[in-house]
């Protein structure tokens, strides 16, 4: 009870409605970040979007379709989990390199390590705060049940 109280008062401190920035550290210059969460706020994240979101994408392999996920994209060193990362578990199959990310508790898809680009996390969109640009973004169709893209 108190932890989810004190994830509340987290969120509502550093999760303004506009973008917060970071100071990189080649160069000083400032790029927007991003908090996100499990539906529990069990499992909290930040991204850090040098480019704006980017694509969004849904991806028709086994797991994405069942999953029905909105993804984006950053590279593995612009995806920090915050905290409950002991909540997390992993999910993997087939050639294991894709490496799938669900809360223990509430049981909501919050990233993954991706198969066809190992140096790169995807996210849920939906467990981003405050992020209403969705509602009308053109999102990409993958071809991930096509295994030949990948198998080389």
């Amino acid at each position: 009870m108190v932890i989810a109280l004190l994830i509340d008062i987290y969120f509502q401190l550093v999760s303004p409605k506009t973008d917060t920035f970071q100071e990189n550290s080649r160069g000083g210059i400032r790029m927007p970040i991003k908090l996100g969460s499990c539906h529990c706020r069990a499992v909290l994240f930040q991204i850090t979007l040098p480019n704006g979101m980017g694509e969004l994408r849904r991806c028709n392999c086994s797991i994405c379709r069942k999953k029905g996920a909105i993804m984006a994209s950053v590279p593995i060193d612009q995806f920090v989990v915050l905290s409950g990362i002991e909540n997390l578990t992993l999910y993997q199959w087939h050639t294991k390199i894709a490496k799938h990310y669900f809360c223990k508790t509430c049981g909501i898809y919050t990233h993954h390590l991706r198969r066809s680009a190992p140096n790169e996390y995807a996210f849920n969109v939906a467990c981003i705060e405050d992020m209403d640009e969705i509602d009308e973004a053109e999102i990409v169709q993958l071809n991930g049940a096509d295994d030949s893209a990948f198998l080389k």
